[in-house]
């Protein structure tokens, strides 16, 4: 029955005698799989060895047909051995004939070799959240159990420790997955939510000069804080001057306004209004109109200017005025524009600010006359000779005054007046 080498023997009294015999074992009736670890890391090899066994368990060696129950790794039939790869349990089975024997094996994950974040990438509204999720593989792709730290590039919410990320500032950026000196990254993109108000800057109330433009800007913030993409029409009332398509004003006229602009999302269409109160201030003064702007007057009246100094856009400017008479000699001006007439003779007053003027046109007649003088003052002559008098008449300001003269002699038999002023 059992197997091997030995002799038989044989005895007669005493004589004995006896034969080599050996014994070969019998058929093969099972198979001995010898395995020694039955958990095997990914990626670890082991040799296959098996032995023969007859009916009377005797051991031979056999070289049997290996495969397996389920995709557990590699048979390498040549070398009879066996390599993992794939994390599960199985069996690795032995066949020769219509033998067959199985021993069962459990694979389980090699070292972590790689992280993959999901997902891979994030589109989200701000305040909208999303889960990430971290999975471990070894470098056979069996998945490996994963503790990871998460951090983000930069801050654009809320990221806990469990990967729950919540969006709160509009941009792009990398969120990452950390465990040991193993990482994995997915991009992230944080859009602005919908549009919860609008916003003018400057705000106001802005005070402008007229002539010297000032640009708005009208956007659209979501609770966030975040400039939501928009499109954005304007409005000036009423109309003190002009505002373009791109929110720049153009102020003409000195008054008050309001600046008002409809920002709409385009996402989601939404429109919401926002406005500006203005108050525009004359600009520099081109120009001054005087009242009256010719004048006619006698020597000792007194009349009195007014003048408007305007700007560029018909704006009274306000500013204050300097008076002045072109010839002094002409009369008297007053810091208020009252102006007194002395010298006979045509002339100019002036309104000045700055280097901007005008000027009106005056003619001064001289006033009633007051005094007469007699050339010669004092003259002799002899009888029957002839001598032409004048006389000249002035105003009180020293203007000549024409005048009609009645000639006489206070002795009449002194002579006589001819043609007026001869006297015989």
């Amino acid at each position: 029955e059992k197997g091997g080498k030995g002799a038989v023997k044989a005895m007669s009294g005493k004589v004995a005698a006896e034969s080599p015999i050996t014994v070969e074992h019998g058929p093969l009736a099972d198979i001995r799989i010898e395995i020694a670890e039955q958990k095997l890391p990914a990626g670890s090899t082991i040799e296959l060895r098996a032995k023969g066994v007859d009916a009377y368990g005797n051991q031979f060696s056999v070289s049997p047909q290996w495969f397996l129950s389920k995709s557990l790794g590699t048979v390498d039939r040549e070398q009879s051995t066996f390599t993992a790869l794939h994390t599960s349990s199985g069996e690795i089975r032995a066949k020769m004939g219509n033998i067959l024997q199985s021993v069962r094996i459990e694979i389980v994950p090699a070292e972590l070799a790689r992280l993959q974040l999901s997902p891979k990438s994030v589109d989200i509204l701000a305040g909208e959240t999303v889960q990430f999720e971290v999975s471990g593989y070894d470098r056979y792709g069996n998945s490996v159990e994963v503790e990871p730290t998460f951090s983000m590039d930069e801050d654009l919410g809320k990221l806990g420790s469990e990967g729950l990320f919540q969006g709160k500032k509009a941009g792009s950026t990398s969120a990452r997955a950390r465990a040991g000196e193993l990482a994995a990254e997915s991009t992230v993109a944080v859009a602005p939510a919908e549009m919860e108000k609008a916003v003018i800057e400057p705000a106001g109330p802005v005070e402008v000069t007229a002539g010297q433009t000032r640009e708005f800007t009208a956007f659209g913030l979501d609770p966030f804080g975040n400039t939501v993409k928009s499109e954005v029409s304007w409005q000036l009332h009423p109309e003190i001057g002009t505002l373009d398509e791109q929110g720049v004003f153009y102020p003409k006229k000195a008054g008050k306004g309001q600046i008002s602009a409809k920002v709409t999302q385009l996402r989601t269409q939404k429109t919401l209004d926002a406005s500006s109160h203005v108050r525009v201030a004359p600009g520099e003064t081109n120009r001054i109109e005087i009242q009256p702007a010719e004048l006619n007057t006698v020597a000792g009246k007194e009349t009195r200017f007014s003048a408007t100094a305007y700007d560029q856009f018909g704006n009274e400017t306000g500013v204050s005025l300097t008076w002045s008479v072109e010839d002094s000699a002409l009369g008297g001006m007053t810091k208020d524009g009252a102006f007194k007439a002395m010298k006979a003779g045509s002339g100019k007053v002036i309104a000045r600010h700055k280097n901007v003027s005008a000027a009106a046109d005056i003619k001064i007649q001289p006033a009633a006359i007051t005094f007469l003088k007699i050339i010669p003052e004092q003259f002799s002559m002899k009888a029957g000779e002839r001598a032409e008098i004048k006389a000249i008449g002035e105003d009180r300001f020293g203007n000549v005054v024409h005048a009609e003269i009645l000639w006489s002699l206070s002795d009449p038999s002194l002579g006589k007046f001819e043609n007026g002023n001869a006297l015989i």
